[in-house]
């Protein structure tokens, strides 16, 4: 990909006891979600995800590939640490369904910018959401680097025809080197955001998180018989 490595970047996640849920409410399952792909598999540098792809939480990724990279490689993002090159090692697509008000207007806004590590330097991405006309945006990467990216909050506008809706952003750029993605938000015509889902943490780290907030309950049962003493 002829992207300069460096050190890993390490991701460090605050949970607390009273926030962990196994199960999303029925009334939030389909929400939007994960906007600023910070949730996910921890990428080091970067990794690339392959059609049917559900490795970040809220997304599918289709067409070729994309990669998932993070501050760690050199790559800057433009909210946390991790954003997307939407080609992977060729034209990939990404897409996350979620619930709508039949003839509410939403506005979707999204961080664009693209790899300067390769040609070409003008970038192609497509948004589209089911039942709506889609909407090509270009990214001069002229003067970028991949620690100054140069992102540009950018906006979708669209109806919604159902009670639930897919979001896609595609790449239309036959490269290795494609658009990047950060930052995606919806909101309704009211200005409005769609409430997020927080993703519900691994198995594996339940284990520690039980075992945290176990202590912190033994902590404050010591502290209350201490101050009725």
């Amino acid at each position: 990909m002829g992207r300069p490595i460096h050190s890993l970047s390490i991701l460090t996640v605050t949970l607390t006891l009273t926030s962990l849920t196994l199960v999303s409410p029925p009334s939030q399952a389909a929400s939007f979600t994960n906007g600023s792909f910070e949730f996910g598999p921890e990428p080091g540098d970067f990794i690339t995800l392959t059609t049917g792809s559900t490795a970040i939480p809220g997304w599918l990724v289709l067409g070729d590939s994309i990669d998932y990279g993070s501050y760690g490689s050199g790559w800057q993002a433009s909210d946390g640490t991790r954003s997307l090159d939407l080609s992977g090692q060729g034209p990939g697509r990404i897409q996350q369904s979620f619930d709508t008000i039949l003839g509410a207007t939403y506005q979707v806004l999204f961080d664009l910018a693209g790899n300067p590590a390769g040609d070409p330097v003008e970038k192609l991405l497509r948004v589209a959401a089911s039942g709506s006309t889609s909407q090509d945006y270009s990214f001069d990467t002229t003067g970028k680097t991949l620690t100054a990216m140069g992102w540009q909050t950018t906006a979708y506008n669209f109806t919604a025809t159902s009670p639930s809706t897919t979001l896609l952003f595609t790449s239309l750029t036959n490269s290795p080197f494609g658009p990047a993605l950060d930052n995606v938000r919806v909101s309704t015509g009211g200005g409005t955001p769609v409430t997020p889902v927080t993703p519900v943490p691994t198995p594996a780290l339940l284990p520690g998180l039980i075992g945290m907030g176990v202590a912190a309950w033994r902590r404050r049962q010591a502290e209350a018989r201490a101050a009725g003493e």
